[in-house]
């Protein structure tokens, strides 16, 4: 179950770091090393992971979750992510429940800002374009801030980011969204909770399966990238 938070005594700290790689992007890396790749159901539904905070005993208040998104489809590289999504959600739910969205905002053609929520977009800094099949296309930070949401400690909760793609082309085909993911043995950098598997997601946040990319989608496991922000509840205490 997620709560709105009441009162905290300490200052938000990374407390999940399970952000992009630092080593072995695209094929320049390699087939076999390449550490990132992006995931989508396309209109189906969406790709979720999990994360755990803390000890149990604990409780903390999450303020702030960033992933990355690379828009890119039909061999085109969009200018900012409002010409192809209509909006922006972050779903969270507790392990063996369904996914509910906790921010929601919209998106204008020819922006990346959100509107009616605290949703920051811009291009992951530092960030190579990302190799599609020869294509490349940016690489966008998702951050949802204030989100003020209690978690226990020790608890094992669901996540997911997902944008209502536009209508594009000739034929009016609605546009997918893709969330970054990375191999944590590739990626040589901290990928906490990393434990090669995905969750998948129907379009109104039901669980549908755990997936496990090795020999299926990919030629290696994935986990999503995500980094999460929280702090201690006052409340809280520890076994």
């Amino acid at each position: 179950m997620l709560l709105v938070a009441g009162g905290a005594f300490a200052d938000d700290q990374l407390v999940v770091d399970r952000g992009l790689p630092r080593a072995n992007w695209n094929n320049d890396a390699g087939v076999a090393a390449r550490s990132n790749v992006r995931w989508t159901l396309y209109s189906q539904g969406f790709v979720g992971d999990d994360f755990v905070i803390g000890q149990a005993g604990e409780r903390w208040v999450v303020n702030t979750l960033r992933v990355w998104a690379v828009p890119g489809a039909f061999d085109a590289d969009p200018a900012t992510l409002g010409d192809v999504y209509q909006d922006v959600r972050l779903y969270v739910g507790a392990a063996g429940e369904d996914l509910t969205p906790v921010s929601t905002g919209r998106l204008a053609r020819g922006s990346n800002d959100v509107e009616g929520a605290d949703i920051v977009i811009s291009e992951a800094e530092g960030a190579p374009l990302y190799e599609n099949f020869g294509a490349r296309f940016k690489v966008y930070q998702v951050e949802f801030r204030n989100l003020n949401l209690r978690v226990e400690g020790g608890v094992r909760y669901r996540f997911g980011a997902w944008g209502m793609g536009r209508s594009v082309g000739e034929k009016g085909e609605i546009y997918p969204w893709f969330t970054h993911g990375s191999n944590a043995t590739q990626g040589e950098a901290p990928a906490d909770g990393a434990d090669g598997k995905l969750l998948l997601f129907e379009a109104a946040g039901r669980y549908a399966k755990e997936y496990d990319a090795t020999g299926a989608a990919w030629n290696k496991s994935s986990d999503l990238n995500v980094q999460i922000w929280a702090r201690r509840a006052a409340n809280s205490r520890s076994r």
